[in-house]
């Protein structure tokens, strides 16, 4: 009824916490990535940057025509200026 030992060697119980450790590993990190694609997915989405930012401001009133035009030229000017005053 009852054996001497479980049967159970030293590696044997070694490997299945790898295992259970590569399982959980795994787990967290297909949620991890499962969280994070979604906000970068909804920050790409919202248009973020520059020309983003300005096609909302003139979509909701926020500029002119004319401002709309300048930041456009700026934008598309390649030997612009940083906002610190030198390039680098």
């Amino acid at each position: 009824m009852f054996e001497y030992g479980s049967g159970w060697s030293g590696w044997g119980l070694v490997g299945m916490w790898l295992m259970a450790l590569v399982f959980w590993s795994f787990i967290a990190s297909v949620l991890y990535l499962a969280v994070t694609s979604g906000s970068r997915r909804l920050a790409h989405d919202q248009g973020a940057g520059a020309w983003g930012i300005l096609e909302e401001r003139l979509a909701k009133g926020g500029i002119d025509d004319d401002g709309y035009r300048q930041v456009r030229e700026f934008l598309e000017d390649e030997n612009r200026v940083p906002v610190g005053g030198r390039r680098s």
